[in-house]
């Protein structure tokens, strides 16, 4: 049966939701991201929603491209005031326990987090976070909590480059999702979580993270980092042991990948912070 998948769909699906205020549902956008922050600009309200059946110009992290289909996935971006969010610092962690929460809930699928903000299924990528903010001076005018999630892409539509890395829900389930009812469980997740206490979110982060406890190489630039995942600090960023002992705290990377998973690894609370600056948890900066 085909999914009905329209506006109407969406702002019936949504309407249960008091803090989705506005909806704005495209056919084709070059980026949801990239509309949702002109649509802030001009003074959109907190819970104004930005949602597209296919992106022409999707992007993730450092810029990097996003296979965003028709047909197939939610790409979607959310305006939020900074009096909506709790921990400012915490609101791409809150974001991906949120999506992993509502695809455990309408998919009955275990998703895992990648820090900082990938979504992983059968250790292949099939979602992602951006977080972006606008700064009013020192203090965050509003964030833009963008998501793309691979719902119903099939194999053989991957292009051939991400075919080895990238799935979907239908490759792993099998089945076919309803993209609205995703969507609904997604948002009211996400809300949920956004109000959360900040030891709750970390928490339940670390609860679904892929790569607590597991031997990682870190690469950002020209700096890598190898040791054992310990922990998540109280911002969102993680804690690594290397082999010397120490401990670093890691803002953000290029890449990171899992060495191999160590048995017995007790969380450790803390200890140096690495000197790599940014803000993957605090949002990319929009110009």
């Amino acid at each position: 049966m085909k999914e009905s998948f329209s506006a109407d769909a969406v702002k019936k699906s949504l309407a249960g939701i008091p803090e989705i205020k506005k909806i704005y549902y495209k056919k084709i956008l070059d980026s949801t991201n990239l509309l949702a922050k002109e649509l802030a600009l001009e003074g959109a309200p907190s819970g104004t929603l930005v949602i597209a059946d296919e992106q022409s110009k999707g992007r993730g992290r450092k810029k990097r491209s996003w296979f965003s289909p028709p047909r197939s996935g939610l790409w979607f971006s959310l305006i939020l005031q900074p009096e909506e969010v709790h921990d400012y610092s915490l609101l791409t962690t809150a974001a991906g326990v949120a999506a992993a929460k509502a695809i455990k809930k309408a998919c009955d699928m275990e998703v895992k987090l990648r820090w900082p903000n990938d979504l992983i299924l059968n250790g292949k990528k099939c979602g992602g976070i951006l977080v972006e903010s606008r700064l009013s001076g020192t203090k965050p005018k509003f964030f833009i909590a963008g998501m793309g999630i691979n719902v119903n892409i099939e194999k053989k539509n991957f292009p051939s480059q991400l075919k080895s890395a990238a799935t979907s829900l239908l490759i792993e389930s099998r089945k076919r999702i309803s993209r609205t009812s995703l969507l609904e469980e997604i948002i009211k997740e996400l809300f949920a979580s956004l109000k959360k206490q900040s030891n709750e979110v970390i928490k339940e982060a670390k609860e679904f993270s892929e790569i607590m406890g597991k031997k990682v190489k870190i690469t950002s630039g020209r700096e890598i980092i190898e040791g054992v995942a310990e922990n998540l600090s109280s911002s969102g960023s993680i804690i690594i042991k290397t082999e010397s002992g120490d401990m670093k705290e890691i803002l953000t990377c290029d890449r990171i990948k899992i060495v191999k998973e160590l048995r017995g690894n007790a969380p450790s609370p803390g200890g140096q912070r690495y000197s790599i600056k940014s803000s993957h948890h605090r949002g990319e900066g929009i110009q």
